[in-house]
């Protein structure tokens, strides 16, 4: 697996500011592994094992910031439900709030029967 930005760690290129910090961190770890490889101080195997380890903890690592991420938006959109039904107190809101929760879509009342059972 070859990463857009591993081709300028390969070739010990600066950090690029636009990388997230995860992607950062990944940069400068691969920069040192080529560093060390083409100082001859690791074999290419060591290099390939090093890498493989890196590249393990790196998809962990992205997973954990799409979840930080996801929640964060939903503790926003949370929040500004919370916040417009506090200011206007209307079923609407309410149901925008209770969706917004439980990760409901927009429209969860239309899947419900006139009982409130699926």
């Amino acid at each position: 697996m070859e990463l857009p930005f591993e081709r300028d760690a390969m070739n010990n290129k600066s950090v690029p500011d636009s990388l997230c910090m995860t992607d950062k961190k990944l940069y400068i770890a691969l920069r040192g592994i080529y560093q060390q490889y083409k100082a001859k101080q690791i074999t290419k195997d060591q290099a390939a094992a090093d890498k493989a380890a890196l590249l393990k903890d790196y998809e962990l690592e992205r997973a954990k910031d799409t979840l930080s991420e996801q929640a964060a938006g939903a503790w926003l959109r949370i929040g500004n439900s919370a916040h417009n039904y506090a200011v206007e107190p209307t079923i609407k809101n309410a149901d925008t709030f209770y969706a917004d929760v439980f990760g409901l879509p927009e429209y969860w009342r239309n899947f419900l029967s006139k009982d409130g059972a699926k």
